[in-house]
C-alpha cells in the first residue's frame, strides 16, 4: 500500500520536475546544445511518460489526462502557442503503451 501511494504522489512530482529540468539544460548548456550545425533539444517530459507506462500496472494513473496537461504546459511555456504538443504527448503515450502490450512477455 505504501508503495501505490508513492507512486500516486511521484509520478505528478517527477513529471514537473523534469518539466523543470528541460529548461534548465537549454539555458545551461546553450552552447552544446544550440550550436550550428548541430541542434538538440532535451524532451525529458516525454521520456518521463514513456517509461511510466512500465509502472501503469501498479497504479491506475491517467496517463492520457497526464500527457495532454503536460503537453499544454509543455506550449504555453516553452513555445508560447498553444497547440502541437498538447496532441503529440497523448499519441507517444498511446503509441508507447501499444507497442509495449505485444513484447510485455519478453521483458
Amino acid at each position: 500500500m505504501l508503495r501505490v501511494t508513492k507512486l500516486r504522489y511521484g509520478f505528478p512530482i517527477g513529471l514537473l520536475l523534469f518539466f523543470y529540468l528541460d529548461g534548465i539544460l537549454g539555458a545551461a548548456f546553450p552552447k552544446q546544445l544550440f550550436n550550428y550545425p548541430y541542434t538538440m533539444s532535451s524532451y525529458l517530459v516525454v521520456l518521463w511518460l514513456v517509461y511510466s507506462i512500465y509502472f501503469e500496472d501498479q497504479i491506475t494513473i491517467p496517463l492520457g489526462i497526464w500527457a495532454a496537461v503536460a503537453g499544454g504546459l509543455f506550449d504555453l511555456y516553452y513555445t508560447g502557442i498553444f497547440g502541437i504538443f498538447v496532441f503529440v504527448f497523448p499519441i507517444v503515450v498511446a503509441l508507447t503503451r501499444a507497442c509495449y502490450k505485444p513484447f510485455q512477455s519478453i521483458f
